[in-house]
Parts: C-alpha cells; structure tokens; sequence
C-alpha cells in the first residue's frame, strides 16, 4: 500500500508512542489496538460503500498533494512565493501528525462508521473551501481542515472496510478501498495539475 507523506507521518508516531508504551508496560490506549481488533461484526460484502471508500481515501491523497503540480499557478494567484506554497505540504504533514492521537482519543468510543461519515463530511467541506479561496489564510484554512481529519480517517477505514466484506474477503474489501491512494498517486495528480494549468488553480479541488 502507497504512503504519501502524512499517512507515513501519522504511521510512525503512532508506532514508536505504541512502542514505548509496550517497553514501559503500561496499558495500550485504543489507538494502539490493531486494526484488525478494532473491526466490527462482519456483514455481506457491500461495494458501493467500499466504493465511497475507495473515493474518499482518493480525494485525500488528492487534496494533500495538490500543490506539487500547481506551485507556480498557485504563487501567482495567491501572492505568495512559492515556498510559501510548498509549505502547504509541510503544514499539512505536521497537523495530521499533531491533531491525530488527540482525536482518536476524542473518538475512541464512537462508531467507527460514524468516524468515517464525519471525517468523509470535513474533507468535503474543506474542499469547497479551498475551491473559493480569495487568499493564502485561507486556503491554509481549508487545509487544516482536512489534515485535522485525514489521520482518523486512515485509522479506521481499514477496520470498517473489513466489517463491509464477509469473511474470506476482507483482504480484497481493503485493497479496493486502498486502490483509492494508489489511483490518486498515478492519475489524481496528474489530472488535477493538467486542469489547473489549464485553467485557474482551484479548479481541481476534489
């Protein structure tokens, strides 16, 4: 499965408070708990919803990476220099790997569902945002918008992509959810840079 810069981020301080956690025997919190243990009662395989699934995990890569293909468009729209816009990305990264165990622990007992339908909710809602954009601040908003949920929703559509498959088929409910990040990878990105050149920036905003 592809990582972009954030999920790796996210995937690594997780781990090591997890490992430190386990060296110091105290007791796992929620977010340590495999995903695995985390998934409920298995239903009839659903794919339209693991298609919904699949989308939303491509409109996050999506989003996140935007600005590569779009620093000079972008720079000269917004004002700004363009390591200001190559500082979207570094923003980014840290805000998922700041904000994400606080909110897991905030949604800890939530349905996690429910954790995907809300996280699914601000990714959109941060996508209209940056789409009407009139500034940097802005724009740097709706990003932290949709890097404040980008962790959770990583750390629980694996679980609930499973719950939506009958046993035996939970591997391949997963790797079509993930086929989200890596389609983003290979045809998001290019698509979406060859749009906003094409036309203004915002343009592409998932």
């Amino acid at each position: 499965m592809t990582e972009t810069p954030a999920a790796a981020a996210t995937s690594a301080m997780v781990t090591r408070v997890c490992e430190v956690i386990d060296t110091h025997s105290i007791a796992r919190p929620r977010a340590c708990v495999s995903l695995h243990s985390m998934s409920t009662a298995p239903s009839r395989a659903n794919t339209p919803a693991l298609l919904v699934l699949g989308a939303t995990a491509f409109i996050y890569v999506t989003a996140e990476t935007l600005p590569v293909g779009l620093l000079p468009e972008m720079s000269a729209d917004l004002g700004v220099g363009e390591s200001a816009i190559g500082l979207l990305l570094t923003f980014y990264a840290y805000a998922v790997a700041v904000i994400t165990l606080p909110l897991m622990a905030a949604v800890k007992s939530w349905d996690r569902r429910k954790v995907v339908v809300i996280t699914a909710g601000a990714l959109a809602v941060s996508q209209l945002v940056s789409a009407v954009s009139v500034g940097y601040p802005m724009l740097v908003g709706a990003r932290l918008i949709c890097a404040a949920t980008h962790g959770v929703f990583w750390a629980v559509v694996a679980p609930v992509a499973a719950s939506l498959a009958a046993p035996g088929k939970r591997a391949k409910a997963i790797a079509l959810v993930y086929a989200g990040t890596s389609l983003a990878l290979v045809a998001g990105n290019p698509l979406t840079a060859a749009l906003g050149q094409w036309t203004r920036w915002p343009s592409p905003s998932p």
